[in-house]
This record gives structure tokens, sequence and C-alpha cells, in this order.
């Protein structure tokens, strides 16, 4: 478990009177006018997904999230004003002071820097201690994005064995952020027509991605995080984008029955990486239980209790293919949706395997030769389970991929 000091957090500063004034400027930036260009590619395959990213870039949505080998290209297209807006909030670079005084006024850095928001390094540069991304138009606020090449390490982070862990302003720390899933799972919803009206309710929303793209489309939304943290966050990117009735609380949402009522559309962009047991506890934003599907089941086991008789829910995951080419998360799935009442549907959207070679071994070390990322979209039924592979050309994608993925680990 790691620990962070309350009081050196920029999130922390989220419910005092900086607020307001924090949300005013902001605002006053005009941050969604970034959203549709990609951050660099720095590692990975160097050009996958690309005519994704081009479409997006074509049509004016959000690339922010998708990371892209021509991204120097793509931000070439930006005047000087919006391409320093891009890289003080998308990219988290340490810029001059006085680059920072083209952004906000002196004053405004002053305060930024006393509530958190800015960090100065010995070269007397700052860095903003948040990304901003957009989607839709709807502007985020989360932690430091971690595809850029420098993974956030907070500096107010206290690992468990320091003797001041027994201090009253030290708290479980877990990260609050956004990533491409949360795009394409934005997506998929959208292909089946989310038409919006009476309540929803997203679990896990972290800086609220989820929460608030669908949720501007209900008459109440509900976020629920395990998270006092990420429950913050998101409430806040609530108020930025004037969101009055979306709200936020912290909670476990395997124990909702009965405490928040029925919900019309659910969503949980869940846990999902199957990874050793002693890592939980420090990725608890990404880890998935057993196999990496265990929190997935746990919560379709819920589902009876808070949906309403014509509602949908739709959960991200990952399956486990064996390498006797046995589909682990769908056989669970067979065994338990009849007793649940419910049907699914899943949607397979790529072939996904481990990014390192730790957890490729690690995975092997269990039978299992890779993973299908997948959503199952689940409603009140008889328990029929169906399915809808990915595009032919995604497939074909995927063959090459898991190819270099072989050459590359094994």
């Amino acid at each position: 478990m790691r620990f962070y000091r309350y009081k050196d957090d920029w999130v922390s500063y989220l419910e005092s009177d900086f607020k307001d004034k924090l949300l005013s400027a902001i605002r006053g930036l005009s941050l969604e006018r970034l959203q549709k260009f990609p951050p660099p590619k720095v590692e990975g395959l160097p050009f996958g997904n690309e005519t994704r990213v081009l479409s997006r870039f074509l049509s004016g949505k959000s690339s922010q999230l998708d990371a892209s080998a021509f991204s120097t290209l793509y931000r070439s297209l930006l005047n000087d004003e919006l391409s320093l807006l891009y890289w003080a909030f998308r990219q988290n670079e340490y810029l001059p002071t006085e680059s920072w005084r083209k952004i906000l006024d002196s004053a405004t850095i002053d305060l930024w820097i006393e509530n958190k928001c800015l960090l100065r390094n010995g070269d007397d540069k700052l860095q903003c201690q948040f990304s901003a991304i957009a989607i839709d138009g709807v502007v985020f606020l989360t932690d430091p994005l971690k595809d850029h090449g420098q993974i956030w390490e907070p500096f107010f982070i206290v690992d468990d064995d320091d003797p001041a862990n027994g201090s009253e302003d030290l708290r479980p720390f877990y990260h609050a952020y956004m990533g491409l899933d949360s795009l394409r799972m934005i997506e998929v919803m959208e292909a089946d027509s989310v038409r919006g009206g009476g309540r929803y309710l997203d679990c896990g929303p972290g800086s609220g991605g989820l929460l608030l793209y669908f949720g501007r489309r209900f008459e109440q939304a509900v976020g629920i995080d395990i998270s006092q943290r990420a429950a913050t966050l998101s409430q806040f990117n609530a108020e930025l984008n004037g969101f009055d009735h979306i709200k936020a609380s912290c909670d476990n949402a395997l124990e909702l029955s009965g405490k928040y009522g029925r919900f019309d559309l659910i969503t949980w962009n869940l846990p999902f990486i199957f990874m050793p047991d002693e890592d939980k506890d420090r990725y608890i934003d990404a880890f998935g239980g057993e196999l990496g599907i265990g929190l997935c089941l746990d919560f379709i086991k819920t589902l009876p209790a808070i949906m309403t008789e014509s509602g949908k829910a739709c959960v991200a995951a990952l399956a486990p293919i064996t390498e006797k080419n046995e589909n682990v998360l769908e056989g669970r799935l067979k065994r338990m949706l009849g007793d649940l009442k419910l049907d699914c549907h899943v949607r397979v959207a790529q072939v996904s395997v481990a990014s390192n070679k730790k957890l490729w071994d690690f995975h092997h070390s269990f039978g299992l030769a890779k993973f299908e990322s997948v959503y199952l979209m689940l409603k009140p039924g008889n328990g029929i389970l169906t399915r809808k592979e990915a595009p032919f050309t995604r497939r074909l994608i995927d063959r090459v991929r898991e190819r270099m993925y072989v050459r590359k680990f094994d």
C-alpha cells in the first residue's frame, strides 16, 4: 500500500475556497480546442491504430488519448497559443515562468503554486500537476497521463514502510486518470445509440470520463468510486462542465444493493489486468482479480439488484484465452447468466497481450496465450450469451501484432 501527504496533493484543494477560482481559470482557457490532437507515441508497435486516429482527427473528435506516430505532423497545425496549452496541459512539460505568464496572470500563477496545481523545479520552471482532456467538448482534469514517456510519480507519495505513516495527514493513494479504454468504450456504446433519460450509474469513474459523457443525457447520474480522491475529482469535473445533476460519491460498487436505487444504464470500465496478487494495492486501478476477470464476475452478480426491468449495463473486460484456445470468461458467464436471469452480448474489440516481458511470462505460467478486449452488454433475460467478432481488418492486424509480440518476448 502506498500513502500520500494529503496537503501536498492538488486534488485536496478542489473542495476548498480555491475551487471556484480554478473553475473560472480553466473555463477561460477553452481547452476543448485541443481535443483532436493526438500525443506522440513512445511505446508499442510504431504504427498501430493510425487509421482510427486519422478518422477522429478529420471528424474533430477526441484523439488526446490515442497516441500517434504522426503526432508531430498533427500538432504542426496548432497555432502558438494552442501549442503552448498543449505542452502545458496535455504533455505536462516543465515550462519557463514567462511561458506560463502567457497562459495565466502572475497572481493566478502564485495561487496555483500555493494550491499545488503548479510545481516549480530547480531551474525555475513550472509543471502543471494535472492533465486536461476533452471529449466531445467536455473538459476533464485528471492526474498527469502516463503515455508520453514519463511515468508520473507524484512527489507527495510516501512508501508504506515510512516511519511517518502514523501521521493523520497521510491517506491511501490511488491514481485518478483517464485512458484510451474509456474512449473506446464510449465509441462502442455510441454504436448502440444511448438515448438517455431516467437514471445512470457509472462505477469507478476515476476522473469522470464515462460519467460525464453519458451522464449529461440523463435526468440523474451517479458516480461511485472506492477512492475518495477520484470521487472528489469526478465531482469537480461535473461542476467544471455545468452538470449539476451529476453526483459522485465514495463507496464500494460491489455493495450498492438498495442504497442508491435502480438504474436504467450502468457502466463500469473496471480494472481488468491479470497481475500478481502482491501488486493489488499498488495498482488497484488496474488489478482485475482472479485471471483478470474476478472483479468483473463479482460485479455482474450484483446487477439484478441495481438494474431496472428495462435497464442495460456495459462492462469492459479482458477475456483470458488459454493456450488451448478456450475462452475462460465466456465459459464462466454461460454457467452463471441463467441463475442471474441476464442476457449478455459480447462485443470483441481486439486482441490484447502483455506489454512487458514480466507480465507476459506471468500470464503464460497460467497457460494463457492472450486476452480479448471485450465489452459485455447485459440486460434482464434468460441466460443467453451471444458474441460479435471484431471486424475482419482488426482481426488481421491482431494476428500480425500477436506474432510480433511472440517474437519480442518468447
